[in-house]
């Protein structure tokens, strides 16, 4: 249930619609043509059931790099804090984003929720 919630939390809201239907589409497609049609070839072939539970245990190592990485704790924050801790515009910012996971699991939250107070209160000046 976890993937399904991320999704929709982490998406914008001027798009949230449109990419929540996107990442749906996007996650069913594949999973239901590896499914349906790819695991009993697999299984059926010379890999066999082993080959084919080994096959897909690879595939799920290689995505918790990704989740550690990339995916920071939404857990008791609101969609208004979410958002500012995807906004990076290139690799630098993006290394930091990996770092802030790395760190604090908010990915650039705590940076970007620092420049957005510190804005807000030159503004209130």
């Amino acid at each position: 249930f976890g993937a399904w919630l991320y999704i929709s939390e982490v998406m914008p809201l001027r798009v949230r619609g449109k990419a929540v239907g996107l990442c749906t589409a996007v996650n069913w497609g594949p999973a239901n043509v590896l499914s349906a049609f790819i695991t009993p070839a697999m299984i059926a072939g010379p890999m066999g059931p082993g080959g084919t539970l080994l096959f897909f245990g690879v595939i799920s190592a290689f995505v918790v790099p990704f989740a550690l990485l990339c995916l920071p704790e939404t857990r008791g924050r609101s969609l208004e804090e979410i958002t500012p801790m995807f906004r990076f515009s290139g690799c630098g910012e993006f290394r930091r984003f990996v770092a802030g996971n790395l760190r604090h699991g908010t990915g650039m939250g705590l940076d970007a929720a620092k420049a957005e107070k510190g804005a807000s209160k030159e503004v209130a000046i």
